[in-house]
């Protein structure tokens, strides 16, 4: 691709591994500057490959995230974009209330996007944040399908919001395919036969957020991008 990302700052929270190492790895190709900021320590693999900066933060600490952000603005002089990729490192049910993990998931990506909005205004950034295709099923634990939804309804919110700054704000839900097939029923049989979804391809999804990130995109903004080969979610019944 050819993006016209060259020496744009682009956050990439949760950028040490998963589909965030993969989003590093993609900016960094289109000749972007990604700035990992993560819980963990991102491998020296990536580091080297990609050039890319990376700091370790906390993300439920606001005074913690402020100071990240403003570092990365000070040692480059902007921030172009966001990419909302944070995320629990536990099963936070196991240890707390599942309303207290969807709240503090969901604080992740807030604190993230208040801290970014001063610098994204002046450059008239964008923001992709990475949600899951358990947003729109029940196949995952109840605060992380709300924690997930809570990201796309946001990602709708903020870009009304931030539409007269020029920020655009759009979603990713990548799918990931269950541990065993689930049956489906053929319309023209009515057979039931077991049908396995795809596994989204991380670097696939990286693509899609990096021309998110791009003026390419245009005016495309408040956008849930579905990443999934046309994947469709098992109905399951609450009786």
């Amino acid at each position: 691709m050819n993006l016209d990302l060259d020496n744009k700052v682009v956050i990439v929270s949760g950028g040490a591994s998963g589909i965030g190492a993969a989003v590093v790895s993609v900016l960094a190709s289109e000749g972007a500057i990604p700035f990992i900021l993560d819980s963990i320590l991102p491998p020296a693999e990536l580091l080297a490959r990609t050039g890319a900066p990376a700091q370790i933060v906390d993300f439920a600490d606001s005074a913690a995230c402020a100071a990240a952000v403003q570092r990365v603005a000070s040692r480059f002089g902007r921030i172009d974009a966001l990419v909302n990729g944070a995320r629990r490192e536990t099963e936070a049910e196991e240890v707390e209330p599942a309303f207290a993990s969807v709240t503090r998931n969901l604080a992740y990506y807030h604190l993230m996007t208040q801290h970014c909005l001063p610098h994204l205004r002046r450059t008239r950034g964008a923001i992709v944040s990475i949600a899951s295709q358990a947003s729109l099923e029940f196949d995952e634990s109840a605060s992380y399908v709300a924690a997930k939804a809570g990201i796309v309804g946001l990602t709708r919110e903020w870009a009304t919001l931030l539409a007269r700054d020029g920020i655009r704000v759009n979603a990713v839900i990548p799918a990931g395919a269950p541990a065993a097939p689930f049956p489906r029923t053929d319309p023209g049989t009515r057979r039931t036969a077991p049908t396995q979804p795809p596994q989204t391809d991380a670097g696939e999804v990286a693509s899609v957020t990096a021309f998110l990130l791009s003026e390419r995109a245009g005016p495309t903004t408040g956008q849930w991008l579905c990443i999934d080969g046309s994947y469709q979610p098992p109905v399951h019944s609450l009786v």
